[in-house]
Order: structure tokens, then C-alpha cells, then sequence
């Protein structure tokens, strides 16, 4: 007959092999309170500023990338906040396509083409079908979504093939601007106000002599953003006028193209508005944030820092409760390595 197995009593001098209930509670309450008080040290120090690095460059990044696809400069801005008491804000401002027509004549109605006789669609452009307007008359520009109200700035753009030199109106947006033609120069009046009052006064500008040269495609750009008016034919500045930080009237009509006396004569193309338009980046806190001086970073329509606003490198520092916590440079191509970043 088997006997049964005693237990074994330990020697003297032999370790325990395994732990209490109770001593394996003991040991997770003392790790949690210590991850605890870890988590919160951290939560109160470096994350803070790495991860606003992380969430600005990325920003940054998608304002290059956003000027490279779309071909037009995006201004990066600090600004107070709406109370005293607030922190900064971080925002961007990039430019919308708001009204396209090509003026083909089958998407006539869906563009809210208005043609004014002898106006007619149909007849070759500088890209596809253009609007003929050699024997005068002139369309209006009603598009889709209603008038337009942008304060932070317009972009007007469209080719322009001129029959002869002549004077006359070539563009008027009511209540907004108006672009006329001196034979080979351009005259452009916006409408702008002050940030404070509904009130807009005329601001003209015009262009040098010999802009415009007839029978030759040019595209003109009329341009106001930045505090400023600028005229541009084929990509190179004609005139420019510095207005101030005002508020750009809103328009109370579509455009219209063309001067309806007949006296300017050619044929137009591609015609486009832009729109600025404010994006909110990161959010910063009064201890912990970003900051750039001057408070402002240009990229240029080919996503790259605007050397004529930044012939060096920006730097912007990293701040935690008033103090430097890292810095990194936005270069011409993307960030760069800072030597003056705290270790």
C-alpha cells in the first residue's frame, strides 16, 4: 500500500519560492502610485513643448505643401486672442478657387454665364474655347454660391488677347473694385475700409507704361491681400501700392467682363477668383508655446520661404512656463537643424 506524501517543511536557511496575496498587492499599489507621479511629472514638463513642436512643424509642412498644389503664397501668422488673458493663436491663410469658367459654351448656364450682345462664346482661347468680345459687349460672371465677401484678400485672374490698343473698362465688380484699360496700361480701384467701421473708401493704383502689348495672350493678376494693391501681367509685377491692414469691401454684383460701350475690343479666357481664407493651426496655452519673430512666415507660391520677406532662415522657439524648452529653423526647403537649440 502507497503511504501518502507529507508535506514538505522548509529547512532552515531555504528562501520562499513565491509571494503573499497580500505582498503582491503591496508592490502594485507602490508601482502605481510611482507611474502615477511619474506620468504627472511628465504630463507638467517635456511633452508639453515636443508635442506643440510636433503638431507646428507638421503645420508648417502642410502650408508648404498646401502653396506648392495650389500655386499661390500661404502666409503663417501669430495673433493675440480674441481677450487679453488669451494665449496666441497660430493660423494660416491660404487662397480658394471661388469662381472658374473657361467659357465653353456647353457649361454656360452651370457657370452662370450672362452674355451682353455682340458678346459670343465659342471661339479659340489661350486653352481651350475663349469668350469673343472683337465686336464689344461683355458677360457677367454670376458663377455658383451667391457674392462674395472676402475681407483677408482677392485674387482676379484671366487672360486677355487685345484686338488694338484702346482705353475703356475691362473689369467692374460693384462695390468691390474696378479694373480699367489706358491702351497699354491698367488703372485698378478697390474699395477698402477699416477694420473697425463698414466704411470703404477708393484706393486706385496704377500700372507702368507698356504692360499690355496687343495681339499677345497676357494673363492679368489683380491682387489685394497683405495690406497691399498689386498688378501683375504673365507672373511679373507691373504695380504695386501699399493700402494698410484694412478690410476689403464685400462685392454687391457678380463680375463683369467686358466694357459695354465696345470701346475696349479682344477676347478673354480662364478667368478665376480667389478668396483668402483664415485656418486655425495648433492650439498653444499661455505656459506653453511657439513663438517667431517678426510673428509672420511667407511661403511662396513653389512652397518655399519667401526670400524677398526672410533672407535668413526663421527660428522659432519652443516656451514652457517661461522658459526656453527647444527651438528648431524653418529653412528655404523645410526645418533645418538649430545650433542654437537647448541641448
Amino acid at each position: 500500500m502507497r503511504r501518502s506524501a507529507r508535506p514538505r517543511t522548509p529547512r532552515r536557511g531555504e528562501d520562499r519560492a513565491a509571494f503573499t496575496l497580500i505582498e503582491l498587492f503591496l508592490v502594485l499599489l507602490v508601482l502605481g502610485v510611482v507611474v502615477g507621479l511619474t506620468v504627472f511629472r511628465v504630463d507638467r514638463s517635456d511633452p508639453g513643448a515636443r508635442g506643440l513642436r510636433s503638431a507646428v512643424e507638421a503645420f508648417l509642412e502642410s502650408s508648404r505643401s498646401r502653396a506648392r498644389l495650389q500655386g499661390e503664397a500661404v502666409l503663417v501668422r501669430l495673433e493675440p486672442g480674441p481677450a487679453e488673458q488669451d494665449p496666441l493663436e497660430l493660423v494660416r491663410y491660404v487662397w480658394r478657387p471661388v469662381l472658374e469658367t473657361g467659357f465653353e459654351a456647353r457649361y454656360a448656364a452651370r457657370q452662370g454665364l450672362q452674355l451682353q450682345d455682340p458678346a459670343r462664346l465659342g471661339p479659340p482661347g489661350r486653352v481651350g474655347t475663349g469668350l469673343d468680345l472683337s465686336a464689344g459687349g461683355n458677360v457677367l460672371l454670376a458663377g455658383r454660391g451667391g457674392l462674395l465677401d472676402s475681407p483677408e484678400g482677392l485674387v482676379v485672374e484671366f487672360d486677355w488677347l487685345e484686338n488694338e490698343a484702346s482705353s475703356g473698362r475691362l473689369l467692374e465688380w460693384e462695390g468691390m473694385l474696378s479694373l480699367r484699360k489706358n491702351r497699354d496700361r491698367l488703372s485698378l480701384v478697390a474699395w477698402i475700409g477699416s477694420r473697425e467701421e463698414e466704411r470703404y473708401q477708393p484706393v486706385s493704383l496704377d500700372s507702368e507704361d507698356g504692360a499690355l502689348e496687343p495681339g499677345v495672350w497676357q494673363r492679368i493678376r489683380c491682387e489685394i491681400a497683405d495690406g497691399f494693391l498689386v498688378l501683375a501681367v504673365d507672373g511679373r509685377e507691373v504695380g504695386r501700392r501699399e493700402v494698410g491692414e484694412g478690410r476689403l469691401a464685400p462685392g454687391r454684383e457678380a463680375p463683369l467682363l467686358g466694357d459695354p460701350s465696345g470701346a475696349v475690343l479682344g477676347h478673354a479666357d480662364e478667368f478665376v477668383v480667389l478668396a483668402r481664407r483664415r485656418e486655425p493651426g495648433p492650439e498653444m496655452e499661455v505656459d506653453v508655446r511657439a513663438l517667431f519673430t517678426p510673428p509672420e512666415i511667407f511661403f511662396d507660391r513653389f512652397g518655399r520661404l519667401d526670400p524677398g520677406r526672410h533672407p535668413e532662415p526663421v527660428r522659432v522657439v519652443l516656451e514652457e512656463f517661461g522658459q526656453e524648452a527647444g527651438s528648431f529653423l524653418v529653412g528655404r526647403f523645410g526645418q533645418e537643424f538649430d545650433p542654437e537649440a537647448q541641448p
